[in-house]
C-alpha cells in the first residue's frame, strides 16, 4: 500500500517518529510531503525543514503559500499534484487543519487521483 503523508508538522525532523514506525510495517510504501518552511507566528520563529535521520522513507520538500498561517495556508497546488500523481498513493494522509485550504488540496487531489484520503 502507497500512503503519501502530507503536514506541515513534519518539517521538523523530531515529529516523525509514528512515520518512521509505519514504514516500516510490511506492505507499507510512504511518502512524505512537507514544506521547505514554517513560520511560527507565536514565537516569531521560522523553521527550515530537516532532511531526515535514519529514514526508511522518501521525502519530498515542496514550496507552500502563507506558511504560518494555520487555515491560509496552501501547498504549491501544480508541484503537490504533479509530485502525487508520480508517486501513485493508495491513500493520502493529510494532517492539516479540516478547514485548511491544504487539507481542501488534498481532498481535491484525492478525487482526481481516484484514492483514498484521511485526516
Amino acid at each position: 500500500m502507497r500512503v503519501a503523508v502530507v503536514s506541515h508538522t513534519y518539517v521538523v525532523d523530531s515529529n516523525r517518529g509514528k512515520l518512521e514506525e509505519l514504514a516500516q510495517c510490511d506492505g507499507i510504501e510512504l511518502l512524505l510531503v512537507i514544506p521547505r518552511m514554517w513560520r511560527n507566528r507565536d514565537v516569531h520563529h521560522v523553521i527550515h525543514a530537516e532532511e531526515p535521520k535514519h529514514a526508511h522513507y522518501r521525502t519530498a520538500v515542496i514550496g507552500a503559500w502563507l506558511a504560518g498561517f494555520g487555515s491560509l495556508f496552501a501547498y504549491s497546488p501544480f508541484r503537490l499534484l504533479r509530485l502525487l500523481k508520480k508517486f501513485g498513493p493508495d491513500i493520502i494522509y493529510g494532517e492539516e487543519e479540516p478547514w485548511s485550504i491544504a487539507a481542501l488540496e488534498l481532498t481535491l487531489f484525492s478525487a482526481i487521483l481516484k484514492c483514498r484520503f484521511v485526516f
